[in-house]
């Protein structure tokens, strides 16, 4: 695992930081974008793999003064207003860096109708612009359904009552897809698009340790 050099933008949300704490822990270099290095660095510690980089959206040229030497990028971006426009940008600098691969959180609603959701429309006209880049790398779209925060928001009466969620994938479900990504690295610089949502219920704890098991797989492969 020697060439791997992990970046993760959106590092501090809920599946990031399960993400970083996930290479940390295999001793994968990573570096993380952020607004705030104090608030990344009470959550992951000095760990001599870990490199911490001062940034935002709107300034982008310490994200580009960093990024050389990286072999995969990890994109999470909460703007859904701006979401194309920085999820280009960004791809754009990496890839002309020499980032082989690009994993993009997106959106299930990215595969919809055409502007079926606000949200969706925003990750599918991402995806689109990344995919469009001239001479890119890998592109992975990772398609979840059922983020955490929207399942706290719609079904908070089951959780209390059977201590489950009901929209989350299965552990078994999640670990097929994590082999899918795996075999995805052929040749050429097509996009590969992931997707997951309902089916079964899964406890919390077992939830959060399939999903970040998942993003660290993805970390470990070889191009």
């Amino acid at each position: 695992m020697a060439d791997n050099k992990i970046y993760v933008i959106g590092a501090t949300d809920n599946i990031g930081r399960r993400l970083v704490q996930a290479l940390l822990k295999e001793n994968i270099p990573t570096t993380v974008y952020t607004r705030n290095p104090d608030k990344a660095r009470a959550k992951f510690g000095h760990a001599s793999t870990l490199n911490i980089v001062k940034g935002d959206y709107e300034d982008l040229d310490a994200f580009t003064e960093s990024i050389t030497g990286h072999t995969r990028l990890y994109l999470m971006v909460a703007d859904v207003h701006n979401t194309p426009e920085i999820k280009v940008a960004v791809s754009k600098i990496a890839y002309g860096s020499g980032v082989r691969q690009v994993v993009d959180v997106s959106s299930r609603g990215a595969s919809w109708p055409w502007r079926t959701s606000y949200i969706g429309h925003m990750h599918r006209l991402s995806e689109e612009g990344i995919f469009a880049i001239p001479n890119r790398g890998h592109y992975v779209a990772l398609r979840p359904s059922g983020f955490m925060t929207n399942i706290l928001w719609t079904d908070l009466p089951s959780i209390q009552a059977h201590d489950s969620i009901s929209d989350v994938t299965c552990p078994f479900l999640l670990q097929v897809f994590a082999c899918q990504v795996a075999t995805s690295f052929g040749g050429g610089g097509g996009r590969e698009e992931r997707g997951w949502g309902g089916g079964g219920a899964c406890q919390h704890e077992e939830s959060w340790r399939v999903m970040s098991a998942t993003w660290a797989a993805t970390s470990l492969l070889r191009f």
